[in-house]
């Protein structure tokens, strides 16, 4: 993910073929507003409370909006973040472990920190086994309890996995982090593109699983595209990337819609860098 995001616009798109398709506009209500942040912020979570979780990219402070907002009464919680050490940060994403736990990424250390919403304090989990990397987004297993996490890696074209104890019942400090593994790529599809004139450079960004667990699904910003990498078991390896949907304008967030509601059943719903235009889908990434 890049710039800030809590007030992107979100996109669907229509989508389900295995051929590469262009993605369609779609008309959108007007936006709310929601919460102001004092700082600046990239990543959003959802808690099991209900309320909206996000952090500063530098790494002072996690914000918590409650699920209510917007309203008048309405208080938003700031908690400064202990523990991230001397290095400078730069949190990105962040999500919710089926168990509970609030993790988040932290791009230019190469490490995956737990936070505590209670106490604000940082544990590392996960830690990258190359440099230069830039870790981005963060999603789970679907059936796996939050044992198995996969994080994008934008600037190396990586999607990294690891297993350890991630559920909010484990006690981190004595399991310690665990070392990722590369679980897809490098690959082109997934790396930035290295044309001067396409901006911005950055590669595999947003993250999901399709509701089968089958499919990882992978906005490539750089490249305006959608990857889907196919996986015949759950944990297991992936298969090949391929291109699922093109010309969506700066791909930056994905989430998979796991309810049929009407008029876009189980679609995909991207929150794009680009202001100019939005598109939309037509068919269900459920498989």
């Amino acid at each position: 993910m890049k710039g800030v995001k809590f007030a992107s616009a979100a996109l669907g798109l229509i989508i389900g073929v295995l051929a590469a398709v262009p993605a369609n506009a779609f008309s959108r209500g007007t936006f709310e507003h929601m919460a102001g942040l004092p700082q600046q912020v990239e990543g959003i979570a959802v808690g099991s409370d209900n309320n909206v979780y996000t952090v500063s990219t530098n790494g002072a402070n996690l914000f918590i909006i409650p699920g209510a907002a917007p309203c008048d009464t309405c208080m938003l919680t700031t908690r400064p973040i202990t523990g991230l050490g001397p290095n400078p940060v730069n949190l990105i994403g962040l999500a919710f472990t089926p168990g509970g736990r609030l993790v988040v990424a932290d791009a230019g250390n190469g490490r995956v920190l737990a936070i505590d919403t209670t106490f604000g304090s940082a544990t590392v989990v996960m830690t990258i086994p190359m440099a230069n990397s830039f870790l981005n987004a963060i999603t789970f297993d679907t059936n796996a309890n939050g044992s198995n996490i996969y994080v994008s890696d934008s600037r190396n074209g990586i999607i990294w996995t690891a297993t350890g104890c991630l559920n909010a019942a484990c006690p981190l400090l004595d399991a310690g982090s665990v070392v990722a593994k590369a679980w897809a790529g490098p690959d082109p599809l997934l790396s930035p593109p290295t044309d001067a004139d396409i901006e911005p450079a950055v590669g595999a960004n947003g993250i999901a699983f399709s509701n089968s667990g089958s499919r990882l699904l992978v906005a490539n910003t750089g490249r305006r595209n959608i990857i889907q990498i196919p996986r015949p078991t759950i944990g297991g390896p992936p298969g090949t990337p391929m291109v699922f949907v093109t010309g969506v304008n700066g791909p930056d967030g994905v989430a998979v819609q796991t309810t049929a509601t009407q008029p876009f059943p189980a679609s995909i719903w991207v929150a794009p860098i680009s202001r100019t235009r939005s598109s939309s889908s037509t068919t269900s990434p459920g498989g």
